[in-house]
């Protein structure tokens, strides 16, 4: 059988070329527009129809071997580290210590008296001081104007150093005669004082 698409060629291409593949055939059925008028061997048209078959196949199985390959390479790759988190750590304070509280002391010399229920003139015998109590002549306490009444102060005898710890108690009227503090007898005779004394009070 002859080819339509080869004319004008010698007999002896002709029959050379009679089995081989047609080039314009071979055109044609690749862009599907081939003419199956053609006279061409249907030996020649199988053979181009396997081929377009086989070429797509192996086209197929290249492309899927390809992106098999891509996809096994990306797995195989170390997944990027993620960075540890930072996470901010408070700075250590050093324990504070407790200022230790300062005791103020208050200071003041002057003379001091005593006095008593027995020698007050014009006191009945239940003498009641400023705190609502009794006096009590055996009682370290004391009366003094510049302190409140509870507080502790300390009386030193300037001239020979004793010293006694008393309680404010009672108020009076002696800083007007020039003394600064009254002391029951047992706070008196606790500091070896006579009727009157130099002292120095310290307020705790």
């Amino acid at each position: 059988m002859k080819c339509n698409h080869i004319r004008g060629i010698t007999r002896e291409a002709e029959k050379d070329i009679k089995d081989l593949k047609c080039p314009i055939c071979m055109r044609l059925a690749y862009t599907g527009q081939f003419n199956h008028n053609c006279s061409c061997s249907p030996v020649h048209i199988k053979r181009i129809i396997d081929w377009k078959a086989i070429g797509a196949l192996v086209a197929g199985i290249l492309c899927g071997a390809l992106v098999g390959l891509y996809i096994l390479n990306q797995l195989q790759k170390p997944l990027p580290e993620s960075p540890m988190p930072i996470i901010p750590v408070a700075p250590t304070q050093a324990p504070t210590k407790t200022p230790t509280p300062t005791i103020k002391e208050t200071t003041y010399r002057g003379i001091a008296s005593y006095y008593s229920r027995e020698g007050c003139i014009g006191c009945s015998p239940s003498l009641t001081m400023a705190n609502g109590q009794e006096l009590d002549d055996s009682a370290l306490t004391v009366a003094y104007n510049r302190a409140p009444l509870g507080t502790q102060i300390k009386v030193i005898n300037i001239t020979n150093g004793q010293e006694v710890i008393a309680r404010v108690t009672d108020t009076g009227g002696f800083e007007k005669i020039g003394r600064i503090i009254d002391l029951t007898i047992a706070t008196r005779d606790a500091i070896k004082c006579s009727a009157l004394c130099k002292v120095e009070v310290i307020e705790l």
